[in-house]
């Protein structure tokens, strides 16, 4: 039986991996629009001779951000299915079973109650209910909670969308005689940094700060993407090792 369910944790286990490399890649990403920061501003002329001086979009990077924080998200969640499919099997469960995520801890008290697997490890309960706690109300664990909010959001909208932030610092701006300094401006996304009548030229010495929000009307509105997945994968990676210390 030991090596049934050390087999299913190890799995588990193997997907808190993944999300970790995922995180790092999302890291990375950010890395890359930093290192490529000269790119991100450029001078445009329009019909009447004028200059546009622009801060351009993300490009494929920023395409690919969406898309690595779903994957994080779908690795973080897997790991709890895993371990509860674990205990499922070796109960003699039939079909499959999910790992109980409620808005409330009396749902989940009710679907623990009524699991094959509490019949054959009546312990779950207990950890389920005070230490795990997945439930969304007070008093349960938030992070693990908006995990498998999020995942529900990825599987049904593609991606989890994000707020992309810029601080542009010590640009120097010169056009017809005058010098404009920039010494902190913010965007979201894409803008137009200024319109000029003349030629410009522009020199950028600052850095290019990036950081990746969750929307503010979202369920973590605001909130940093990296630490919150790291968060997450904290919370994940604990609870995977405390089936594994309970039941092994």
């Amino acid at each position: 039986m030991n090596a049934v369910l050390k087999h299913g944790f190890d799995g588990a286990s193997l997907k808190v991996k993944r999300a970790y490399r995922h995180i790092n890649e999302l890291e990375s990403a950010k890395d890359q629009i930093r290192r490529d920061e000269t790119d991100r501003i450029t001078v445009s002329k329009k019909a009447d001779g004028s200059s546009n001086l622009d801060f351009t979009d993300l490009g494929e990077v920023g395409l690919d951000i969406p898309l690595i924080i779903g994957d994080a998200i779908h690795n973080l969640r897997a790991p709890l299915d895993h371990v509860w499919m674990t205990l499922w099997r070796a109960s003699g469960g039939k079909g499959f079973g999910s790992f109980p995520f409620h808005e409330t801890r009396k749902n989940i008290e009710d679907a623990v109650d009524k699991s094959p697997v509490t019949v054959a490890f009546p312990e779950v309960k207990a950890l389920i209910l005070d230490q795990v706690k997945p439930y969304g109300e007070a008093g349960g664990n938030h992070v693990l909670w908006t995990i498998t909010k999020f995942d529900k959001i990825d599987k049904h909208n593609l991606i989890i969308p994000t707020i992309r932030v810029y601080q542009i610092a010590n640009t120097t701006i010169r056009t017809g005689g005058t010098t404009l300094q920039i010494t902190n401006t913010t965007f979201i996304g894409s803008g137009r940094l200024a319109d000029f009548g003349d030629d410009v030229e522009y020199k950028h010495d600052g850095k290019i700060t990036v950081e990746i929000t969750f929307p503010e009307h979202n369920l973590l509105g605001g909130k940093r993407v990296l630490p919150t997945l790291l968060d997450m994968a904290q919370a994940t990676n604990e609870t995977v090792e405390l089936f594994r210390k309970t039941f092994l």
